[in-house]
C-alpha cells in the first residue's frame, strides 16, 4: 500500500475519533447541529453527509457520508451510513466504526495526488494514540478499482464486499481481512498487516478462481491488450496478489508480486501460436519483471509442454531467459503453422513427419537492439523425413540434433528407408537460406541400389554412372556434404561393396563383388579393386574411375582370371570386340582376361585387351585346338568402328586340324570390320610356318598367303593314325592368294605347292597302290605337286613321286577333297628319267601327256583304302 493509500485510512480513523471527541467535550449528546459544525471545521469540504446523530451512549452516526481528497478531484468513499460506537466515551475509546453499504473507490491516480499532498499533513501519532485506534467493519458495499496501466479508461472494475474488517494490533499496526467478489474477476480473499502511522504494509489479495477470457480482456487497458494477445490466455486460475511497502527504503521499498496458478488453462503464445492446454504451474509477475515456475501444459492427448524462466521486465527492452520442453510433439501441420517463416523454410527442406521431443532454450539480453537467442535440441521418436534436394524418403527416425537461428546440428540422427540404415551427423549453417556445410557425414547402412526412387532422386551425372553399370543389391555408404553460400553442393561419398552385381554397359559381364571400395570426390567415381567373381570360379578385378563432368572420361581397367570364353563372354565385349571373336568363332575353356578402356565424353573409346589363353579353340572348318597364348589388342573405336594396331598374338602351342602348332607369333591389327594377321610365324614339327592373312569379321571374307618350311613328316605322322608307318621327309608349302570366306569352305580358292625331299613316302594304304601301281618294290624320296584350291577341294595340275637313283617315277594328276578323298589318274616311269633338280623346280604342268597309254591308271579312294578304276581315254 503505498503512503496515500495509508493516508486514506488514518483520515477514515480521524474522522470516527474526531467526531466522537467533540461529543465529549461538549458533554452533550443531543447537539447533532454542534457536532456537524465541527466536523465541518475539521475536515472542510472533504468530507459530506447528510445529517448526524449523536449521543452519550447511541454512539454517532453519520447518514449519506461521501469522503473526497485531494482539493476535491476524488471520491475516495461513499457510504449510507458510517457508525461510530465507543467502549466508553471519558476518556474517549472508540470501539469500532462500521460502514454500511460503502462504495470505496481507489485509482492509481487518486493515490498518486494523495501521496503529493500527504508531506504537509501532520502524522497519526500527533492525531491519536494507537491504543485508542478503533475497529473498521464494512458492511456490504462496494470496492472499486482503477489503475490507468492495467484497466482501459473508464473501466472502473467493482467488486461487492462480502466481508472487509480493519483490526488494531500493536501500535499503529493493524490487519486488514475480508472477502470481495465480482461477476469478472471472482471472489478474492484479503489479508495483511498495515502500519497507519509509516504507511508500511503488508497485504495479500488471493482468489482460487478468476475466468481469463475476452470479458477480462476488454477491461484490459490498450497496452495490456497487446500483451494479452501475445498469449490469448484462457480458462479458469488461482492467482494471489502480494503488496509491501517498506517506508525506510523508499522506492525501492515497494514491492508488488502477483503469483498466478492456472487451474484449467489454454493459452497460445503468437510468436508460436501452438496451442497450449490444461496449463498447471506458477507465474510470479514482479514490477520489474516476471518468473516462470514449472509450467506444464498439454497439446492433444500425448504432447506435454514444460516452460520455466524469468523476465527482466515487460517493455520492448527487457531481457530474459526461458527454458521449454516439449515431449511426443506431432510434426503435422499444426506446429508447422506456429514455426517461423525461417523455421518453415526448414520445415518445407525436410517434410518432417512422426514424433520430435522438443527442448527450447529463449533468451536475450536486456537491450532493445538485442537479438533473441533460441537454440533448440530436438531428438526424434519414430519420425520420418525426406529431404527436397534429395528426396529420398527416411522413417523410424531417432537422434539428436540442434537447431539455432537457422543453424543446425545434428548431433546424431538414425533413420530406415526399408531395411536401408540411415546415420547422420554434422553441421549446416543457415539452412533455410542459403545453406553453408561443411562436413555433414551421411553413413548408409544395406542401401538397395537397384530402388527406383533412390534412381530418382540422385543427381544427372550420377545416374549416369549408376546406369552404366547398373549394380544390384546394397551396398554400405558414407557420405560427406560440402557447400559453400551461393554455390552448390559437393559431395564425398566411400562405398563399400559386397555381395553386389555389376554390369557395365560397354563390358557385359556380370560380376558378383565379393569386396571392393568405390569413392567419389564429387566430380570423379574412383573404382578402387573392386574382386568379385564370374560364372563358375571365375575371379574378376575392377578400377578405374569416371568423371561425371559432361567433358569427364572413363578409364577403366578389367582383370579376370579362370574365364570361360564362350558366346556369353563374348557378347559381353565391345561390339567390335565381339564381332571378332564371334567371327573366329573363338573360345577357351580357361583365360586370362585384362580389358581397359579409355572413354572419351563425344563416345570414342580407347581399348587395351591382353588375354591369356589356355585351351583355346577357333571352331571353323580349319579347327584350330589347345591354343595356349597371349591376345594384344589397342586402339580406339570410333563412331562404333575398330582402329587398332600394334597388336600382337604369341601362342605357345596350339593344334591346327590336330596338327601341333608351336611358338607361333603374328602382328595384329583391325581397321573396322578388318582383321589383319602380319608376319605370322610359327613352328610346326621342327619345320617353320609363315604368312599372313585378313578376315572381315562382318562377311567372314578371307584372304592370305602361307608357307612351311622344313617340316619333317616323320615328327608329323606321330600326330596322325599312321603313327606307326616309316614315312620320313622334309615338306615344304606354299598357299598363295587363298580367298574366299571363312565360313564357307566351298568357298575358298587359292593356288599353292607341295615339296618333300628326304623322304621315304610309300609306307601309307591309300596311296600306296598308286605310287607302285605296277608293284615294283620302289621307293620314294622325293616328291612335287601344284595345286588349285576351289570346291572344296586340293585340284592336282601335276604331281611327281621320284624314287631312289634307278628306281623310276611316278607322274599324275587329279585332286584331293576336303573330306579326305580323291581321284587321281597316274602313271609310272621305270627308271628316273629326270633328276631330282628336275623334279623340284621344272616340272611340268601337262607331264602326264608324257607318259605311254599302257602305262596310265586311275586310282580313288582315301588315305585308308584305295581302289582302282577302269582308265577311259
Amino acid at each position: 500500500m503505498s503512503k496515500g493509500a495509508a493516508y486514506a485510512v488514518c483520515a477514515l480513523t480521524a474522522l470516527a475519533i474526531l467526531a466522537a471527541d467533540y461529543i465529549v467535550v461538549t458533554s452533550s449528546w443531543f447537539l447533532s447541529p454542534l457536532a456537524e459544525r465541527e466536523l465541518s471545521g475539521v475536515f472542510g469540504d472533504q468530507l459530506t453527509f447528510t445529517s448526524v446523530e449523536a449521543g452519550w451512549f447511541g454512539g454517532v452516526r453519520l447518514q449519506g457520508v461521501g469522503f473526497q481528497v485531494a482539493g476535491g478531484r476524488h471520491h475516495l468513499f461513499s457510504a449510507d451510513r458510517v457508525t461510530v460506537s465507543a467502549k466508553r466515551w471519558t476518556p474517549l475509546w472508540v470501539d469500532q466504526i462500521t460502514l454500511d453499504e460503502p462504495r470505496i473507490r481507489v485509482s492509481d491516480r487518486l493515490l498518486d495526488d494523495m501521496a503529493a499532498e500527504s508531506g504537509g499533513r501532520p502524522p497519526l501519532r500527533k492525531l491519536v494514540q494507537p491504543e485508542l485506534l478503533p475497529r473498521i467493519v464494512c458492511r456490504g458495499g462496494t470496492f472499486e478499482l482503477f489503475h490507468s496501466d492495467v484497466l482501459k479508461e473508464g473501466g472502473w472494475q467493482a467488486f461487492r464486499i462480502e466481508e472487509l474488517a480493519l483490526v488494531p494490533a500493536t501500535g499503529y499496526l493493524v490487519y486488514l481481512g475480508g472477502r470481495v467478489r465480482s461477476s469478472l474477476w471472482g471472489e478474492w480473499k484479503i489479508q495483511g498487516e498495515i502500519d497507519l502511522d509509516s504507511g508500511e504494509h503488508r497485504l495479500t489479495l488471493s482468489t482460487d478462481s478468476v475466468v481469463l477470457g475476452a470479458d477480462v480482456r476488454k477491461a484490459l487497458a490498450p497496452d495490456v491488450q497487446a500483451q494479452w494477445d501475445r498469449y490469448a490466455p484462457q480458462g479458469r486460475a488461482a492467482a494471489i496478489l502480494h503488496l509491501e511497502h517498506d517506508a525506510s527504503r523508499g522506492d525501492a521499498g515497494e514491492r508488488f508480486r502477483l503469483t498466478l496458478k492456472p487451474v484449467d488453462m489454454r493459452l497460445t503464445y503468437v510468436n508460436f501460436p501452438y496451442p497450449c492446454e490444461k496449463i498447471a504451474g506458477e507465474i510470479e509477475f514482479r514490477a520489474d519483471g516476471f518468473t516462470v515456475k514449472n509450467l506444464s501444459a498439454r497439446h492433444g492427448e500425448r504432447t506435454r509442454i514444460r516452460f520455466d524462466g524469468e523476465a527482466d521486465g515487460y517493455d520492448a527492452a527487457a531481457g530474459y531467459q526461458f527454458r521449454v520442453e516439449m515431449d511426443r510433439v506431432p510434426l503435422d501441420e499444426t506446429l508447422r503453422g506456429a514455426l517461423s517463416e525461417n523455421a518453415r523454410n526448414i520445415w518445407k527442406l525436410f517434410e518432417p513427419g512422426g514424433d520430435v521431443d522438443a527442448r527450447a532454450t529463449v533468451m536475450r539480453d536486456r537491450g532493445r537492439d538485442t537479438e533473441a537467442r533460441i537454440p533448440v535440441d530436438l531428438t526424434f521418436r519414430n519420425a520420418s523425413f525426406r529431404y527436397e534436394r534429395f528426396p529420398y524418403a527416411v522413417s523410424r527416425v531417432t537422434g539428436e540434433m540442434r537447431i539455432e537461428d537457422g543453424d543446425v546440428e545434428v548431433k546424431r540422427l538414425r533413420g530406415f528407408h526399408g531395411r536401408t540404415e540411415f546415420l547422420f551427423s554434422g553441421r549446416v549453417d543457415s539452412i533455410g537460406e542459403d545453406p553453408n556445410i561443411d562436413g555433414l557425414e551421411i553413413r548408409i547402412r544395406a542401401l538397395d541400389v537397384e530402388d527406383p526412387q533412390l534412381r530418382a532422386v540422385l543427381p544427372q551425372e550420377l545416374r549416369r554412372v549408376r546406369d552404366a553399370f547398373t549394380p544390384s543389391g546394397s551396398i554400405d555408404l558414407d557420405l560427406r556434404v560440402f557447400r559453400a553460400p551461393g554455390q552448390e553442393p559437393r559431395f564425398h561419398a566411400h562405398a563399400r561393396l559386397k555381395e553386389n552385381r555389376v554390369l557395365y554397359k560397354e563390358v557385359g559381364l556380370p560380376v558378383t563383388v565379393m569386396e571392393g571400395d568405390v569413392e567419389y570426390d564429387g566430380r570423379t567415381v574412383h573404382v578402387n579393386h573392386v574382386r568379385g567373381r564370374l560364372e563358375g570360379d571365375a575371379r574378376v578385378e575392377l578400377r578405374g574411375t569416371v568423371d561425371t563432368s559432361e567433358s569427364g572420361r572413363t578409364h577403366l581397367e578389367l582383370d579376370a582370371h579362370r574365364v570361360r570364353i564362350d558366346d556369353a563372354f563374348k557378347r559381353a565385349m565391345p561390339l567390335p570386340l565381339w564381332e571378332i571373336l564371334s567371327s573366329l568363332k573363338f573360345s577357351a575353356e580357361s583365360a586370362q582376361f585384362k580389358l581397359t578402356l579409355d572413354m572419351e565424353p563425344q563416345g570414342d573409346i580407347g581399348v587395351a585387351l591382353e588375354l591369356i589363353v589356355e585351351k583355346g579353340r577357333i571352331d571353323t572348318d580349319l579347327r584350330v585346338e589347345d591354343i595356349q597364348g597371349t591376345l594384344h589388342l589397342s586402339g580406339m573405336i570410333v563412331d562404333g568402328k575398330p582402329r587398332f594396331s600394334g597388336g600382337r598374338f604369341a601362342a605357345r602351342s596350339a593344334r591346327l586340324m590336330d596338327y601341333q602348332i608351336q611358338y607361333l607369333t603374328t602382328d595384329l591389327s583391325v581397321l573396322d570390320s578388318l582383321v589383319i594377321f602380319n608376319n605370322l610365324h610359327g613352328g610346326v614339327y621342327n619345320g617353320t610356318l609363315s604368312g599372313g592373312f585378313q578376315i572381315d569379321t562382318r562377311t567372314n571374307d578371307l584372304r592370305g598367303e602361307f608357307r612351311v618350311d622344313d617340316l619333317e613328316l616323320e615328327k608329323f605322322i606321330q600326330d596322325t593314325r599312321f603313327a606307326n608307318r616309316e614315312i620320313r621327309g622334309k615338306v615344304r608349302l606354299t598357299l598363295d592368294n587363298l580367298q574366299g570366306r571363312a565360313n564357307d569352305p566351298a568357298t575358298l580358292q587359292g593356288k599353292g605347292s607341295l615339296f618333300i625331299t628326304e623322304g621315304s613316302l610309300i609306307d601309307v594304304p591309300g596311296i600306296v597302290v598308286f605310287l607302285n601301281p605296277f608293284k615294283l618294290g620302289r621307293k620314294f624320296t622325293a616328291a612335287k605337286a601344284l595345286f588349285e584350291i576351289r570346291d572344296r577341294r586340293f585340284h592336282i595340275s601335276s604331281f611327281a613321286f621320284y624314287g631312289e637313283e634307278g628306281s623310276g617315277s611316278v607322274y599324275g594328276e587329279g585332286y584331293f577333297g576336303f573330306d579326305g578323298r580323291y581321284r587321281l589318274k597316274v602313271g609310272t616311269e621305270t627308271a628316273s628319267t629326270f633328276g631330282l633338280n628336275f623334279f623340284l623346280t621344272d616340272l611340268p604342268i601337262k607331264i602326264i601327256d608324257w607318259l605311254k597309254p599302257q602305262h596310265l591308271k586311275r586310282y580313288a579312294g582315301t588315305l585308308d583304302e584305295a581302289f582302282e578304276e577302269p582308265l577311259k581315254e
